[in-house]
């Protein structure tokens, strides 16, 4: 069948989880025989181009413009909704399926898939359709000690934050277009239930994101070579890479590589992520506290540069601070047999089981953070028990196989196979 895969990015000009879930699932489903085309953007114009690659027809348009609108411009963008109608009335596709449009494609794209299209089908990365910012749950315990996580966010918080740049109109728009929409797919029940609590109604069924773990795979030389670059033989190497903010942890991951230098001085923070503002102060933090020679930042890694820095290291954290709904990160860790520390907030805790292929922490008990990294780093024997209960686990409930026959079965209901 003709599917059509709308995504705000794309790799090789993706920075986030979503545009690279949008992109294995494109080659996979071409792979299979599936006829696959991308709407994506570019923020220079130069690069505006209909290209090939790996069998997948990427059709890259130009938008940019101040995020002073966004809260306008990603309702109808009109820099990119016509071309994106020419695009699809050109393929007259059979399925579209749309990723992250909130921020350049726009949410008038689910419209025009619903007038030139016979499904369309939504993959939710985030909170992005009920909240342009991070939401900070509130957490209160159960009768059993179990946590409670309440993730509404009243229209006086959103004001409060984006003042004269909030549109009040936008929550309406948006649940006017997901109407368009047959399935809308959550990466995570703990975004599943973000949406439900803040409005949206739709029909939303749960489907983790699949990783494809032989193409994570890497050899001995180059595990070699890339320690040998960055200097990290003989260290207790602690991964911290992605979008790297406060937001993710950033601080936090700091203060643990501050806390856990003093009883392992062998300890090495090893920052993977595109160097900004917020690296910088970081890096300023690094050297006023004289820990220049326990922080690697080696800046943006592509995918194949990535794999070797996780299996580099001994450890990985997740650190975010807010409701991320299903961090790659965990995945990639897990295919690379390491253990994982996170943050009990979104979807990670739907990944990693506390005790069995990692720990699940508290950000605001750091004693007990502490306490975690140092049980981790200081036992070999735990170290492997747990990264090997991680491959098993992301090879039983998390593969790329199981995601896109779950995906070929729900467009199966609106083209079946003849």
């Amino acid at each position: 069948m003709k599917i059509v895969i709308l995504s705000d990015d794309f790799p090789p000009r993706s920075f986030g989880g979503a545009g690279i879930i949008a992109s294995i699932q494109a080659v996979e489903l071409t792979k299979r025989g599936h006829d696959v085309s991308v709407i994506t953007t570019v923020q220079d114009r130069t690069l505006e181009k209909t290209t090939t690659r790996d069998g997948v027809i990427i059709h890259e348009i130009y938008s940019n413009y101040s995020q002073r609108w966004r809260d306008y411009v990603s309702i109808y963008n009109p820099q990119t909704v016509s071309k994106v109608k020419k695009i699809l009335k050109d393929i007259q596709p059979d399925i579209v399926h749309v990723h992250n449009v909130h921020i350049h494609l726009s949410y008038h794209v689910f419209s025009l898939a619903k007038s030139y299209s016979k499904g369309v089908f939504m993959t939710a990365h985030d909170s992005m359709a009920v909240h342009l910012g991070k939401i900070r749950p509130k957490m209160t315990l159960d009768i059993n000690d179990q946590r409670i996580f309440d993730y509404r966010i009243s229209n006086l918080e959103i004001f409060n934050q984006y003042k004269l740049r909030w549109n009040p109109l936008r929550s309406f728009f948006i649940k006017h277009y997901l109407n368009k929409v047959n399935t809308i797919f959550s990466v995570s029940s703990a975004l599943s239930d973000t949406l439900k609590q803040n409005g949206i109604i739709n029909e939303i069924e749960v489907m983790h994101n699949g990783i494809d773990a032989k193409s994570f795979s890497v050899d001995k030389k180059t595990i070699d070579e890339f320690k040998s670059k960055y200097n990290l033989n003989n260290k207790k190497v602690m991964f911290f890479g992605g979008r790297i903010s406060k937001t993710k942890g950033g601080n936090l991951a700091f203060d643990i590589l501050r806390e856990i230098h003093k009883t392992i001085p062998e300890v090495l923070l090893l920052i993977v992520g595109q160097e900004d503002t917020y690296v910088q102060s970081l890096k300023t933090m690094v050297k006023k506290e004289n820990l220049e020679g326990s922080v690697v930042f080696t800046g943006w890694l592509d995918r194949k540069e990535i794999i070797p820095a996780y299996y580099s290291s001994d450890i990985v954290l997740v650190l975010s601070l807010y409701m991320d709904p299903f961090p790659t990160v965990n995945l990639e860790a897990m295919v690379a047999s390491k253990p994982v520390i996170a943050t009990c907030y979104g979807g990670t805790p739907e990944a990693i089981k506390d005790g069995e292929n990692g720990y699940i922490i508290d950000p605001d008990n750091f004693i007990n953070v502490k306490e975690k990294v140092l049980s981790l780093l200081g036992d070999e024997s735990l170290l492997k028990i747990f990264g090997e209960a991680g491959h098993v686990r992301v090879l039983k409930y998390f593969n790329l196989s199981d995601m896109v026959d779950e995906l070929e079965r729900k467009y199966d209901t609106i083209i079946p196979h003849e």
